[in-house]
């Protein structure tokens, strides 16, 4: 008779919502590896997929960012060689939110740009047509604050 053995698997140390690249995940537990190196601590392939499949969600540009960040951080007196998941995720989140952030200043910036531009037109034609440039921009103080800086001849 055959003998039949069971073996029990511990189970997965993280739910997952959706399906995972595992292209990814790979990519992520590298850069998990390499802080683990950088701050000379041993982790679990256990750690290393509870911590990708939480990151997972990030951009890599985002990951990469905060695992650097992480990596030339010296550790604090009682701090554990390996950040915990938590400092982790708030590294990766103030990385994400210090992005969204120059992303919308610089969408403002181009905003502002094309504003500009659009007032430099009108006042091309404006000018064309015969009236005074100082005439124009009389009646736009605000713009024209912006368009001096803009053409760099700001007043103080």
């Amino acid at each position: 008779m055959a003998q039949t053995e069971i073996v029990a698997q511990k189970p997965a140390a993280t739910l997952t919502r959706s399906p995972q690249s595992p292209t990814k995940l790979v990519w992520i537990s590298a850069q998990l590896t390499a802080l683990a190196e950088a701050r000379q601590a041993a982790i679990t392939a256990e750690t290393l997929r509870l911590y990708a499949g939480k990151l997972f969600e990030f951009a890599q540009e985002d990951i990469a960012a905060s695992v650097e960040s992480l990596m030339l951080r010296s550790r604090e007196a009682g701090e554990t060689a390996f950040p915990d998941l938590a400092t982790i995720m708030r590294a990766v989140k103030d990385v994400l939110r210090n992005r969204r952030i120059e992303e919308a200043a610089t969408r403002e910036r181009a905003a502002d740009m094309r504003e500009v531009e659009l007032f430099d037109a009108y006042l091309a034609e404006r000018t064309g047509d015969g009236e005074s440039e100082e005439s124009v921009l009389a009646r736009f103080p605000s713009m024209a604050q912006r368009w001096r800086r803009w053409k760099g001849t700001e007043e103080d």
